[in-house]
């Protein structure tokens, strides 16, 4: 007998890095239509613009990663190696990480009370 122990994954339905798009969004349509005072922080875009360097830098890392592997990188396909490269030392799964980079990044940049919201979902 033969038993096939393939996973068939379900995608979310809403891809997280559109979610996060989405709560961008929201949330500048939010500062854009309600004014509140900015909060105040010392070296805020110092701060926001390092994160998403950050954010951007590990991508890129995660992606080379999975490329020297040879495994695909697009999410749903089959993995055909572990990879344990890279930020992949770090954290299972850094994607999620940068998108948490990002949206902390885009609060630091905006210093509004609305761009906390993202990061919190």
């Amino acid at each position: 007998m033969y038993f096939s122990l393939t996973v068939r994954r379900n995608p979310p339905p809403i891809r997280p890095p559109i979610l996060a798009l989405g709560l961008l969004l929201v949330s500048g349509c939010l500062m854009a239509a309600i004014p509140l005072s900015p909060i105040p922080i010392l070296a805020g875009r110092g701060v926001g613009v390092l994160l998403l360097i950050l954010g951007f830098v590990t991508t890129y890392s995660g992606f080379s990663a999975f490329r020297k592997a040879g495994t695909p990188v697009r999410p749903g396909d089959e993995p055909t190696k572990l990879v344990t490269s890279g930020p992949y030392r770090i954290t299972r799964n850094p994607m999620y990480l940068v998108l948490e980079l990002v949206l902390l990044g885009s609060f630091f940049l905006a210093k509004s009370p609305f761009f906390l919201i993202p990061p919190t979902v």
